[in-house]
């Protein structure tokens, strides 16, 4: 990620990451960050054959545009960030974060999703791969996903986006990231509706659900529009994302694997 230090604006990316990471510190750890819930991985990450089909989706993590095409992604654009640490906040080198989801219809890009009426999106690339930077932080372009019909009838799962941190020692941690809309009383009301009732979310104790449920902001009110923070995604202004555009910051903090002497 050679430039891409300069890219990333530390007081965007980590503000108030770190104080509320104290604040929900474990009982009895003192300076303990809780770790990432884990959570399933889905039948919908995208097949081995399909990544060979995108040249360089591999190390991309735009993934409103894919390859050559002209085109952008439908839907509000999402700059998801955040950094990757132990859990007394050291930052883990050498941590490659990625993502997955659907696009705005409720599809994914795997084959085996053949769920009729909801097309899906050429110029959307689905997947993303973000090496860290040296203070472990990862940045995306994306969209905000919707929820979608899946499983059981009647079983709504809510927007969410699929992450798996790959780390230089150790498993591999898998998880998902939830949305809290406040600046949007309506979407608010309708996310934490779908939080009460999906199974995934609900596997994890409640006191470590806001972890994984995120509040989003609008991007204007995130980022400076010039200076450090005006270009965390590499060749990829602010004003690319769109003028209605968001941001979530969503700090990973994996289990760490304990040597047996």
């Amino acid at each position: 990620m050679s430039g891409q230090k300069a890219a990333f604006s530390r007081r965007a990316l980590l503000a108030g990451g770190a104080t509320a990471a104290a604040a929900m510190a474990l009982p009895g750890l003192a300076g303990a960050i809780p770790l990432t819930p884990q959570q399933v991985k889905g039948p919908y990450y995208p097949l081995r054959r399909e990544l060979a089909a995108r040249t360089g989706i591999l190390r991309d993590r735009d993934l409103c545009r894919v390859g050559s095409r002209a085109g952008t992604a439908t839907g509000t654009h999402l700059l998801l960030s955040g950094a990757v640490t132990d859990a007394d906040g050291r930052p883990i080198s050498g941590a490659v974060v990625e993502i997955w989801q659907a696009c705005t219809s409720g599809r994914y890009l795997n084959a085996h999703d053949t769920r009729a009426g909801r097309p899906r999106d050429p110029d959307f690339q689905y997947f993303g791969v973000c090496p860290v930077d040296d203070e472990g932080r990862y940045a995306f372009r994306t969209l905000v996903p919707p929820e979608y019909p899946a499983g059981p009838p009647g079983w709504i799962r809510p927007p969410h986006i699929h992450v798996k941190v790959v780390l230089p020692d150790g498993a591999p941690l898998i998880t998902q990231m939830y949305f809290d809309d406040p600046a949007n009383p309506a979407n608010a009301d309708i996310n934490l509706l779908l939080h009460r009732r999906d199974s995934i979310l609900n596997s994890v104790r409640p006191a470590l659900r806001d972890l994984l449920v995120r509040p989003v902001t609008l991007l204007a009110d995130t980022l400076p529009q010039d200076g450090p923070g005006a270009e965390l995604v590499a060749g990829i202004g602010l004003a690319d994302f769109g003028d209605a555009a968001r941001a979530v910051h969503f700090p990973i903090v994996p289990r760490s694997e304990i040597a047996l002497p």
